[in-house]
């Protein structure tokens, strides 16, 4: 992902330096989190990765303490990384993230979620979650050259993750962030700190796992 716009290291290559590394968690890992409705960051320190892997199995209480507290605290550098990364987003991204500062939820929440909509289009000319997810993840994980990017975007194909998650696949009991319940008015009850916290955590895992935008993909 980019950096703070005053960064001296080129973006890109701090992307790829860091890219390489990220891939080395456990991918088990990767996908607890996403079928919790989270997503990684690539500056989590490693004692903080080593304590999600120890509490992924058997403690969720302490996994969803962690994640709350990483996006709390890297709040203001993935704006920054975001803005430097996205010009023509800053002000829709200043928006939504001046929402969550000030405690409005269900303002932060559907433009972050949004802002991530059009990071997949603007970057592989393709709708996640247009004709389902899974499907468009295999395809667009099958055009990605660069083998980490790969693997990053194949977390995204458990058939629970609750993000994607269409009407048939949400079970009555279902309470989790769902886009399209959001995004289409179907709830009115996702106005929390936890939830845009998780939309941080996916809009800045989208801008960070996606090819740059110079790199050409081609959709089927």
């Amino acid at each position: 992902m980019a950096v703070l716009a005053n960064a001296t290291v080129p973006l890109e290559e701090l992307r790829t330096h860091q890219l390489a590394s990220f891939v080395q968690l456990d991918h088990r890992l990767v996908q607890v989190l996403v079928e919790r409705g989270w997503y990684p960051d690539p500056r989590m320190a490693p004692i903080q990765l080593a304590l999600l892997f120890s509490y992924s199995a058997s403690e969720p209480d302490a996994v969803e303490e962690i994640m709350k507290n990483v996006f709390r605290e890297r709040l203001d550098e993935i704006e920054a990384e975001l803005v430097a990364a996205h010009p023509t987003r800053t002000a829709i991204i200043q928006d939504a993230f001046y929402a969550h500062r000030e405690s409005r939820y269900n303002l932060s929440i559907p433009v972050l979620l949004a802002q991530a909509d059009g990071i997949w289009l603007e970057r592989v000319k393709r709708n996640l979650f247009s004709g389902g997810a899974g499907r468009a993840i295999q395809e667009l994980a099958d055009q990605i050259e660069d083998a980490n990017s790969r693997e990053l975007v194949f977390a995204l194909s458990s058939p629970d993750w609750p993000l994607a998650a269409s009407e048939g696949e949400r079970p009555e009991s279902f309470s989790g962030l769902n886009r399209h319940q959001v995004l289409h008015g179907e709830v009115t009850n996702y106005g929390i700190e936890e939830n845009s916290l998780r939309a941080v955590s996916f809009l800045n895992y989208c801008a960070f796992i996606l090819p740059a935008q110079e790199e050409e993909v081609t959709a089927s």
